[in-house]
């Protein structure tokens, strides 16, 4: 490449920075309770960029929804913008939008309220069968406490019962099955998916979790044959789960005292909550007031 084209090039490049890149994009902004209800007072802020990997603000990438939870932003941008919107007693809410440089965009937000944040143990844990907890052994573990059962923990009682098997023929063959159960009968867990209209919220399940209908044990299992080919399997990266442990009945069967919590992704990587509370079935966490203490970085949980 000859020094006249480089020149030339790197002043393209200096003018493109000098005039700010991307066109403007517009956007009108609805805020709104989980009823349709409009949220006044609601602050949203744009994520735009006069160039692709630069965010630069501006007097328009800030608004502030009026009574009927409007409100306006705009901004330079070239592929997609990111969109918060906040309010005091609401969970944030967070958009990826993609731009249409050919019309004006209308985005509705949906914000959930903050009723009853609570303390409560809650940890990321990865339940495998490494170092001592072998493969196809049955092993415990203590929600309260936050490790496996001895001997393999500091556990006391076995809220889970996890076994985990792996089999391995080569990189491409192999095949595993976790079974989790519980050692009280009344005790189980009930699977869920995020709603779609919570996805964008910090706040993804319900407030409260079911009273009844809990399954007192589950398998999950997967088998790979060959390279090329998909895993066939019941795993499923989007599933959660709902739980009730340390549960007491009486002779007709009536729950008497329980404790119950929820599950954030699936076995064997989860992200844990549990209600101290005995009886409460709300599992909207306060992320300031976790019960396990010590927790390193990779264990703690900073989303309710």
């Amino acid at each position: 490449m000859n020094a006249k084209l480089i020149l030339g090039l790197t002043a393209m490049l200096l003018s493109l920075n000098a005039c700010a890149g991307a066109p403007t994009s517009h956007f009108s902004v609805q805020a709104h309770e989980e009823n349709g209800d409009p949220i006044e007072g609601v602050t949203v802020q744009g994520g735009f960029s006069t160039l692709m990997r630069d965010y630069v603000p501006g007097p328009d990438v800030k608004g502030i929804t009026d009574k009927e939870g409007k409100t306006e932003i705009s901004g330079p941008a070239y592929f997609s913008v990111y969109v918060d919107a906040v309010k005091d007693g609401y969970y944030k809410s967070g958009i990826k939008i993609p731009v249409n440089q050919e019309q004006d965009q209308s985005v509705s937000i949906l914000l959930r309220q903050k009723k009853n944040p609570i303390a409560m143990y809650a940890k990321k844990e990865l339940v495998n069968a490494s170092g001592t907890r072998k493969s196809g052994e049955q092993f415990g573990y203590d929600f309260m406490v936050g490790d496996f059962v001895s001997p393999h923990g500091n556990g006391k009682i076995s809220d889970l019962l996890i076994t985990h098997t792996y089999n391995k023929k080569d990189t491409w063959n192999y095949s595993y099955k976790t079974s989790i159960e519980f050692s009280n009968p009344d005790d189980g867990l009930i699977p869920f998916f995020i709603d779609k209209k919570f996805k964008d919220s910090d706040f993804k399940s319900n407030y409260n979790a079911p009273e009844k209908g809990y399954l007192n044990d589950w398998v999950i299992q997967g088998l790979r044959e060959g390279k090329g080919k998909k895993i066939k399997g019941n795993k499923d990266k989007n599933r959660n789960y709902f739980f009730r442990v340390r549960t007491k009945v009486d002779k007709e069967g009536n729950v008497e005292a329980a404790y119950y919590g929820k599950i954030y992704g699936e076995f064997l990587s989860i992200t844990y909550y549990l209600n101290s509370t005995l009886n409460d079935r709300n599992v909207e966490f306060n992320t300031r007031q976790n019960l396990l203490k010590n927790l390193n970085h990779l264990e703690e949980v900073g989303a309710p």
